[in-house]
């Protein structure tokens, strides 16, 4: 997840993704993701997540 000032986008390892607008609905009730004018701000906020996820918090790391 990444969040702004304003937003806070996620994707999960699905690939599926949520955007909120925190200006206009701070307990995130309406998912924007699906709107296509909101696909460059995706995009945009996207490009801040890492490229590698981390383990969970108290779960084991798998090990290669």
């Amino acid at each position: 997840a990444v969040r702004t000032e304003t937003h806070r986008y996620i994707r999960y390892a699905d690939g599926s993704e949520e955007l909120y607008d925190h200006t206009t609905d701070p307990h995130e009730w309406h998912n924007l993701a699906g709107k296509a004018e909101m696909r460059g701000l995706m995009d945009r906020l996207a490009e801040r997540l890492p490229e590698r996820d981390t383990p969970e918090a108290g779960r084991p790391r798998s090990t290669p």
